[in-house]
């Protein structure tokens, strides 16, 4: 009896080593596949590090074609380079074709001769082309035009049709009062832009001062 109850107890004893062995193969296990993922992160984030070399003057053309201070420098001296051509264009001709047509559908009360009067109904369609031509004079601050023009009249009640022309109208407006802004925009504007380009011109030699002292400063720090 006694031999049997010891039996018992030994199978009991060596099963819960069996388990407590299996247990500690499977931490081990798991313990190496962690530190095998933990050996391999620097290995892979090293294999994605990508060197870049680059010379001094690489460096330079770099900062001033990338850099938020170039790039904004630039933006404003282009806004500021199309101001200047649009000056320009004020003092250059201008052609100008324009057309209003217009279609009137009423009934009027109209007057007779021998005092009654009469509604009428008015049917008609007006049209119009007129070309021009137009150049500002910047000493006076005037300019000088150059028109033609055609005007057709259709009359839809009685089936009519009329034209008028202008074959050419030349003449000079100039204004009385005020003050003459092209005579001071040819003084501004150039002013403007010179001064715009030299900002512009600054900003990158800024920009490649500050890429040289960095690039210098990375030399040093990497011997």
């Amino acid at each position: 009896m006694w031999h049997g109850i010891w039996n018992l107890i030994d199978g009991k004893t060596n099963q819960s080593r069996n388990f407590s062995d299996r247990k500690r193969r499977t931490i081990h296990k798991q313990f190496y596949i962690i530190g095998g993922i933990f050996t391999l992160i620097p290995a892979l984030l090293k294999g994605e590090e990508k060197v870049i070399e680059l010379t001094l003057s690489e460096a330079v053309e770099s900062a001033q074609a990338y850099s938020p201070d170039a790039r904004s420098a630039r933006h404003m001296f282009r806004a500021a380079y199309w101001n200047y051509r649009s000056y320009l264009a004020n003092y250059l001709p201008a052609v100008s074709l324009t057309s209003t047509p217009a279609l009137n559908r009423t009934i009027s009360r109209v007057t007779l001769s021998d005092g009654t009067e009469k509604f009428v109904e008015r049917n008609q369609l007006v049209t119009d082309l007129s070309l021009g031509i137009t150049q500002n004079i910047a000493l006076t601050g005037g300019y000088f035009f150059l028109e033609t023009s055609a005007e057709r009249l259709d009359l839809f009640s009685n089936k009519t049709t009329s034209w008028q022309s202008v074959p050419l109208n030349f003449g000079y407006a100039q204004s009385l009062f005020g003050y003459n802004s092209f005579k001071w925009n040819r003084r501004i504007e150039p002013v403007r832009y010179r001064e715009s380009k030299k900002v512009y011109v600054e900003t990158l030699e800024l920009v490649a001062s500050r890429a040289t002292d960095r690039f210098f400063c990375a030399c040093q720090s990497t011997e």
